[in-house]
């Protein structure tokens, strides 16, 4: 078994490279038949996900699996060795990469199944799951980094699939750019942490080897001062979580998650909802025993992740375009995640990870089958009633809605109660008096959540219809290959909650007890049996107040909310256009740089260094080549006279000589 878990990257790079080759050899054909891609694009991710089942039984008995291919090199410092592992966090990871991953694909194919691209998306889709799947299984911090790397490549791909839409195109272009920036700093804090470890004498060639490194011997040389009064593990602790809030759009670096919603409905799904984004709080999980460490670096990721939550709650608010709601609502979502890390309690992170993939991607995918019912519309304005016409979509969405909002006794509820609750609770590496701050701004995201989320429900769902009568006559409910994930979806939202039902409520948290095994820490530990009846009322009230809130305006009172905004003026239309975060973007740092690379590196670098010296060159050449044209000219005549020239000369210095 240990073994066996190499195939499940295998078997999903497998089904990447021959969709990939079926589509190179078929382009002049219009690309491959749809019945030669599916084996291949469903195939792939169903028998990871089986793969990963047989492992998790193994480790969930107390095995830690693992399993090396080969060496990728031998370095003066370090060694690192193509080698997957499988504890119970990445476990936990795997079962949700390809089981909510198999659904997506599934959901995919109805979904994607006119579109021409068919054999190049599959392609892309599984490339992107192979990917997700060595970031999770990966034994090394540089194994995850060439799967941080690949999904960053993927959604590039993804996003911008429909390239010929410039628009959609340039979405694509922001997300892979604002990865990368954020991509810098993970590079230089494991760079940061290597070195020291090489400095020390010692050799870390994977996660195991890192953590006794730094619970012991090596404790005091990444304690030591680096820059100032920060420590070695202080610096490289804020490196890895730009790298973190990059990849998982945090402020600032946020922005490209809502222009990601161009590319395909099932890309959400996958990568901005169940996967690609929490990578960052995986890492920050798997390397717990380093953060630890960095109490400053931890309360600063608190903060961030709690402030993110408020800020994209707002936006959400004031959005209308069903896929723009979802969007700022993951990253406000994210955001709650980071607060559980940041605050120590990485169980309860990845806790809302897990749930959080099966209500957001129910969610996303619902999104997709409004949209694909009424025409590609997405404007939540121009829907209503559509339960009576979907209703398979319409039920399956609202427990998704019930799961996001927090009300019980659905997934989120449990999750997001944890994270409340965890950011009152006292421990050693988090500075107190800030906790309580936390809880408000989190509490109050809370009710922004379930106001919003409800909102879409009653827009889309409910109240008269607003679809144009003509689209209305062809709307219709999604074809069962698109339906019976969202079920499953449904039943998973529903029901993994009561994994992690707390002691406060009488359960034994079997989920926090089993990623425990591997996330093991003094401050993880503190947050064990945490929570209270008292706080666990007041979430359920703020959740049932966000609903009937979204009830009273747009059920009861619907001429409220359009009142309330003209009210508000021009902060309502900063509300709504995203606090105009973008356009300051463009002009503070977008439109300056593009100035400067063309004023500096296009006109004077390019055109008249490097284009100058080119054109020097080739005149030269051009010229030397037009004299020599005097001498060729093809004429005997020509050829005899200079000859005589030669020959008159050579005679004349052989005398001159002598």
């Amino acid at each position: 078994m240990a073994d066996s878990i190499a195939w499940i990257p295998g078997v999903l790079l497998l089904g990447a490279a021959v969709n990939g080759l079926l589509t190179l050899c078929s382009a002049h054909r219009g690309g491959p038949k749809k019945g030669m891609v599916i084996p291949f694009a469903l195939g792939a991710p169903w028998i990871a996900f089986a793969l990963s089942v047989m492992a998790f039984f193994k480790v969930k008995g107390g095995e830690v699996l693992s399993t090396s291919l080969y060496q990728w090199f031998d370095g003066t410092l370090f060694t690192v060795d193509v080698a997957f592992q499988m504890d119970s966090l990445s476990a936990v990871m795997i079962l949700v990469v390809t089981g909510v991953g198999a659904l997506i694909h599934t959901y995919a194919v109805g979904y994607m199944s006119k579109d021409p691209g068919f054999g190049r998306f599959f392609s892309y889709l599984n490339l992107f799951t192979f990917f997700m799947s060595i970031l999770v299984l990966g034994s090394s911090p540089l194994l995850l980094f060439v799967g941080w790397e690949g999904v960053g490549l993927c959604s590039y791909l993804l996003i911008g699939f429909w390239w010929k839409d410039g628009a959609k195109a340039q979405a694509g272009s922001k997300a892979f750019i604002v990865n990368r920036i954020g991509d810098v700093g993970f590079v230089l804090g494991v760079l940061l942490i290597i070195s020291t470890v090489a400095a020390s004498g010692k050799s870390v060639h994977d996660f195991a080897s890192l953590e006794a490194f730094a619970t012991g011997d090596g404790k005091a040389a990444l304690e030591s001062p680096f820059i100032g009064s920060f420590s070695v593990v202080e610096v490289a602790g804020f490196l890895l979580r730009l790298g973190a809030f990059g990849k998982s759009a945090q402020l600032p670096l946020y922005v490209w998650l809502p222009d990601a919603m161009a590319g395909p409905t099932p890309v959400s799904a996958l990568i901005h909802a169940a996967t690609m984004v929490t990578a960052g709080v995986y890492m920050v999980a798997r390397l717990h025993f380093l953060f630890v460490m960095a109490p400053t670096a931890m309360a600063f990721v608190a903060i961030v992740g709690a402030l993110t939550a408020l800020f994209a709650a707002t936006i959400g608010i004031a959005q209308n375009d069903i896929k723009q709601v979802l969007a700022y609502s993951t990253v406000s979502q994210l955001g709650f995640m980071f607060a559980a890390v940041g605050v120590g309690a990485f169980s309860v992170g990845i806790f809302h990870v897990v749930t959080h993939a099966f209500f957001k991607a129910l969610l996303f995918l619902g999104a997709g089958s409004v949209i694909h019912g009424p025409h590609e519309e997405q404007d939540m304005r121009k829907m209503g009633g559509l339960i009576k016409i979907m209703p398979i979509t319409g039920w399956t969405m609202i427990i998704g809605s019930l799961a996001l909002s927090g009300v019980p006794p659905f997934s989120g509820f449990f999750s997001k109660d944890e994270i409340l609750a965890s950011t009152l609770h006292p421990h050693p590496a988090f500075p107190g008096g800030i906790g309580p701050i936390l809880y408000v701004i989190l509490t109050i995201a809370s009710l922004c959540t379930a106001f919003y989320t409800f909102r879409m429900v009653w827009l889309t769902f409910f109240g008269e219809s607003r679809v144009d009568p003509e689209v209305r006559k062809k709307a219709h409910e999604s074809p069962a290959i698109m339906t019976l994930p969202l079920v499953i979806l449904a039943v998973g939202a529903a029901a993994i909650g009561f994994l992690g039902v707390p002691h406060a409520l009488g359960g034994h948290n079997v989920f926090g007890s089993f990623v425990r095994q591997t996330v093991t820490s003094e401050v993880e530990a503190a947050h064990e049996g945490s929570g209270a009846l008292l706080l666990v009322g007041i979430a359920v009230a703020i959740a049932i107040l966000g609903v009937l809130t979204s009830y009273w305006f747009y059920r009861v009172r619907p001429s409220i909310p359009g009142r309330l905004f003209a009210g508000l003026g021009g902060f309502g239309r900063l509300v709504a256009s995203a606090y105009r975060v973008d356009a300051l973007y463009a002009k503070t740092i977008v439109n300056p740089l593009t100035r400067s690379a063309k004023r500096i590196f296009y006109e004077v670098i390019d055109v008249r260094f490097v284009d100058g010296l080119v054109n020097f060159f080739g005149s030269f050449t051009k010229g030397l080549a037009g004299l020599m044209r005097l001498f060729q000219t093809g004429a005997v005549r020509t050829y005899v006279f200079f000859m005589m020239i030669g020959a008159i000369l050579l005679v004349w210095s052989v005398f001159s000589w002598s």
